[in-house]
């Protein structure tokens, strides 16, 4: 009687599996762009573009420093929505704020690195270690309140709603995009999720241009 449960689960997982294959790291196959990353910030923020366009496994970057912006030459991965995910997971600032209501009560820097997982059931969630004192500091939310819930914000928006009866275990915490989401875009949201956690925050956020075609990007308009 469990086999039916354990294909349908071993499916799952192959299926966000290949989705994140398809999404990190694999082989870069769509257009040469240039994507300019305009910013106060830009020179303190390049190492971290740096890191991103690494991960997200945008083929051959080059990057050109400028007054005030980043030029970013690459190979995209050749995904559907790449001139739109592309240029935002490069200029996103990626601020965490995790809030009890209006308090912030832990944020960016006291994440030591983020990663993607599976769940039981195959779905895809983003992992976050956390320094030794965050977790101190946390548990004490949760015991103070054990009936609430904390919210998580990722540059102000809401990343995941986390009751307070769930413990805090092995020094991290799960962000669980919140709604009715297919299995291949929740390993997207988790994998942006933990890129912009583990390399940054950026000390600001960046305007980040829609691609332009190298071979288009010197003709005359």
């Amino acid at each position: 009687m469990a086999a039916p449960l354990v294909v349908a689960t071993l499916l799952m997982i192959a299926t966000v599996t290949l989705a994140a294959l398809a999404w990190l790291g694999g082989t870069a196959d769509g257009d040469r762009v240039t994507i300019r990353l305009s910013g106060t910030c830009a020179a303190e923020a390049l190492s971290h573009v740096e890191e991103r366009a690494s991960s997200v496994g945008l083929g051959d970057p080059e990057f050109t420093q400028e007054p005030d912006a980043i030029v970013v030459t690459a190979t995209l991965p050749g995904l559907d929505d790449d001139a739109i995910a592309i240029p935002r997971l490069l200029g996103q600032r990626g601020w965490l704020e995790i809030r009890q209501g209006d308090t912030v009560v832990l944020d960016s820097e006291a994440v030591i690195e983020a990663n993607i997982r599976l769940d039981e059931g195959g779905a895809a969630y983003t992992w976050l270690d956390l320094k030794k004192e965050a977790v101190a500091t946390f548990q004490a939310v949760l015991d103070a309140d054990p009936q609430g819930e904390l919210t998580f914000h990722l540059d102000d928006e809401l990343a995941a709603v986390r009751p307070n009866t769930r413990g805090i275990k092995d020094d991290g915490l799960r962000v669980v995009a919140p709604g009715d989401i297919k299995p291949a875009e929740r390993m997207k949201i988790a994998a942006d999720t933990s890129i912009v956690l583990t390399h940054g925050p950026l000390p600001c956020s960046l305007a980040a241009s829609a691609p332009v075609p190298v071979a288009a990007a010197g003709s005359p308009e």
